[in-house]
C-alpha cells in the first residue's frame, strides 16, 4: 500500500483555498464521498488510472502534468525531484560512447540522408 503524501496535497491545497472539502472532490471523480477518505486511510496498491488522474486535476484545477507527477512519486516511480529530473538513456556504442547521427539513422533503419529532426542540427 502506498500512502499519497503528494497526490493529498493537491487535494488540500484545492480545498483550503476555495473552502472545499475531500467529499466535494471525491464527488467530481464521480466515486462515493469517501473515496478520498480511504486512499488517505487506506492507502492504494497501484496507481491510479490516468482518466481518474485526469479528472482530480480537473476538480482540483491543477495542470495534469502535476498530479501525474505527484502520482508517479507517491508511488515511487520517480526520484525526488520529480518528471523533469528525468532525460532519456543516450543511445550507445559497444565501446560506451554516444550513437553519430549517422549510427542513430541506421539504428532506426533510416538511409543517412533521412534523418529527421530529432536528431538535431
Amino acid at each position: 500500500m502506498s500512502e499519497l503524501p503528494r497526490l493529498k496535497a493537491i487535494v488540500d491545497a484545492y480545498t483550503g483555498a476555495h473552502g472545499s472539502n475531500d467529499s466535494w472532490v471525491s464527488d467530481q471523480l464521480g466515486g462515493d464521498r469517501r473515496l478520498l477518505w480511504s486512499w488517505w486511510n487506506r492507502g492504494l496498491s497501484e496507481i491510479p488510472s490516468a482518466h481518474l488522474l485526469n479528472l482530480l486535476a480537473k476538480a482540483t484545477r491543477t495542470p495534469y502534468r502535476d498530479v501525474l507527477d505527484a502520482a508517479l512519486h507517491d508511488f515511487n516511480y520517480l526520484p525526488e525531484s520529480g518528471l523533469d529530473a528525468l532525460e532519456p538513456p543516450a543511445r550507445m556504442n559497444r565501446k560506451g560512447k554516444s550513437l553519430t547521427r549517422k549510427q542513430r539513422a541506421e539504428d532506426m533503419g533510416l538511409p543517412p540522408d533521412e534523418e529527421g529532426p530529432e536528431f538535431g542540427a
